[in-house]
């Protein structure tokens, strides 16, 4: 229950809970999970959200088979997020001056993506092709404001780095993850 506790004090930018995740190999595995959880949300979230020409079959095995696929399509896409994000964060802390630990950041990162459950309505709606509305846009812009707020005590913490620095790392780690997301997943039209 401890560890959990150190969990969502990190999801409140608690620097005291990122050192303590930092010094123990015990939130590996924690790591996994919660990247397992946020992916199987995902998954959900996109199925619910596909056009049921696309998913829809008469057999209940095949239903049942398709909505898998969604599910593990979803923590591979969530997983493939923790490690670019990992990557960028990794570039930024050194660009700043930090010494890197990817190790330790890959599983900071992994926490950091835990509030994007609450924009991925949003996610998949835009992806979909629909505009969405106020409230899941709203929702979105919380969870991506969020994980920047995490991502910069991440790197302040973990990097040593000051504030200004770990604010400036977080944010062009943030406009190159953008980009990169905008270039592989276009919107749809």
């Amino acid at each position: 229950m401890e560890s959990l506790s150190t969990i969502f004090n990190t999801l409140l930018l608690k620097k005291e809970s990122i050192s303590t995740i930092i010094q123990s190999e015990v939130y590996s595995r924690w790591a996994a999970i919660f990247t397992l959880l946020v992916g199987v949300c995902h998954g959900i979230i996109s199925y619910f959200q596909m056009p049921s020409a696309y998913i829809e079959f008469d057999s209940p095995v095949l239903q049942s088979i398709a909505f898998l696929i969604v599910i593990l399509i979803g923590i591979f896409m969530v997983f493939i997020t923790r490690v670019g994000l990992t990557f960028l964060l990794w570039a930024g802390g050194k660009a700043f001056g930090g010494p890197g630990l990817l190790r330790v950041l890959n599983r900071l990162t992994s926490f950091a993506i835990v509030p994007i459950i609450i924009g991925l309505p949003a996610i998949t709606s835009i992806n979909a092709g629909n505009s969405g509305n106020v409230l899941l846009n709203s929702l979105l812009f919380i969870a991506l404001i969020w994980i920047y707020f995490i991502s910069v005590k991440i790197i302040e913490v973990s990097q040593n780095l000051n504030k200004w620095k770990a604010y400036s790392a977080a944010l062009f780690a943030f406009i190159f993850f953008a980009s990169v997301y905008y270039i592989i997943i276009p919107p749809a039209s």
